[in-house]
This record gives structure tokens, C-alpha cells and sequence, in this order.
């Protein structure tokens, strides 16, 4: 809890992000449209028992498909997500992926990493 109560209390601020229009930025964006937006990125904390998930996320367009004048139409929200309940089999693509990287030195109890 008392980490939940550190990330809701951390600072905000914005960011430029620019987007090659590709087959891997489309499907993520259009992810959305469908169902569930898929993460682009997923930063276990330390004890395994929560992560910070960042999404990519189609804002309201206008009638022609496009953003209104000075919007990008796009943005990058993150959430605290607790992982405690999910099934290993959830994160058997991440872990996959993890195998060939540096261990990370052992953080405090109850910090993100």
C-alpha cells in the first residue's frame, strides 16, 4: 500500500514522442481500438507483487479522422498495476526476453526498480 501511495505522489510532466509510422507503432495504437491496449513497456517492482504498465493511447479524433488543430491524438499513460493475482503463463513473453540481461541489484523492499 505505502507503495502505491509513493507512485500516486510522484511528479508528472510531458514529453515529445515521435512515432515512425510502421507495421509494430500501427498495431500497437490500433490495439486499442479493439480491445485492451497492448504495453509497450511493463517495469516489475522489486517482491514481484506490482509493476508500472505504460500504454499507448488513441485520444479522441475529429469527424475526418484526424486530431484537432495543436493535438497530437495520441498519449503515454502509466499505471501501478498490482501483478500478485496474475498467472505465470502471463508474463512468459517478458520473461523470455529477460533471460539474456544483467541482473539488477537488490532494491529495498518496497521500491519500484
Amino acid at each position: 500500500m505505502r507503495e502505491r501511495q509513493q507512485m500516486a505522489s510522484r511528479p508528472f510532466a510531458s514529453v515529445a514522442v515521435t512515432l515512425d509510422v510502421g507495421g509494430t507503432q500501427i498495431e500497437l495504437l490500433q490495439g486499442g481500438i479493439e480491445g485492451p491496449p497492448k504495453p509497450v513497456a511493463v517495469e516489475p517492482c522489486s517482491g514481484g507483487k506490482a509493476a508500472v504498465l505504460t500504454v499507448l493511447m488513441c485520444l479522441p479524433r475529429g469527424a475526418a479522422g484526424v486530431p484537432p488543430p495543436g493535438q497530437t491524438g495520441i498519449a503515454i499513460a502509466s499505471a501501478l498495476i498490482d501483478t500478485s493475482q496474475q498467472k505465470p503463463m502471463d508474463f512468459k513473453e517478458k520473461s523470455q526476453g529477460m533471460k539474456n540481461r544483467k541482473a539488477l541489484p537488490h532494491a529495498h523492499q518496497g521500491t519500484c526498480v
